[in-house]
């Protein structure tokens, strides 16, 4: 129901959760194949064009160790039978020496290695709706510059812009008014974004569009 949410207009795909049933079958398999079969058949038989799994970790039969790499290629290997997949692999526990980029993924190095894109979204201010994504890895094409996100709650998506610019046209109390609702800032937070805002290309203030226009 919350992935549904980022088709707003009633249009969403067909959506499909694992059944509680296979879930234990995946969570109690002995062997990669025997826990990614179980998603594979199901995807099948659900004609699925994508898949979701949360978290990589739950694909290694208990008591393997995900730093192995034949263990972690194996695991890959089975998930290549499936449709395209997007897999969640959690960043490592802070320690004493912070790691970046592809080396914080837990596990071998096959994690990284294997995949035909690495993304990791890092969020810096757990108070603020923003992320920054980055890519770790582009098999194919040139990789992104590292690109800040903002979350809107009401639309359910992150815009990878100003976080007012989607909202245009607006006076100056509607989007603030907007600012509290979409992101939880109040009048004076939302008074710094609007001036940032008026100083981006190609945005008119409404008064300045008005004397341009006599």
């Amino acid at each position: 129901s919350r992935f549904s949410n980022f088709w707003p207009n009633g249009d969403a795909p067909d959506i499909f959760l694992l059944p509680e049933s296979a879930r234990r079958m995946v969570l109690s398999g002995k062997t990669a194949l025997d826990r990614i079969g179980v998603i594979v058949d199901w995807a099948k038989d659900k004609n699925l064009d994508f898949v979701s799994i949360d978290s990589l970790a739950k694909l290694f039969p208990p008591g393997q160790d995900p730093s192995r790499q034949d263990l972690a290629s194996d695991v890959f290997s089975q998930i290549q039978l499936l449709p395209t997949a997007l897999i969640l692999a959690h960043d490592r526990k802070p320690q004493g020496t912070a790691s970046t980029g592809n080396a914080e993924i837990v596990g071998s190095g096959r994690m990284s290695q294997e995949p035909d894109v690495v993304h990791q979204l890092v969020r810096h201010d757990k108070r603020a709706p923003s992320v920054e994504l980055t890519c770790g890895k582009m098999r194919e094409g040139v990789k992104p510059e590292p690109l800040k996100l903002y979350f809107d709650k009401v639309d359910f998506r992150l815009y990878p812009y100003h976080p007012f610019l989607h909202l245009l046209p607006a006076t100056e109390q509607e989007l603030i008014a907007e600012a509290e609702r979409r992101y939880g800032w109040k009048e004076r937070r939302a008074r710094d974004y609007i001036k940032s805002l008026k100083n981006l290309p190609g945005i008119i203030p409404e008064q300045e569009a008005a004397n341009r226009s006599k």
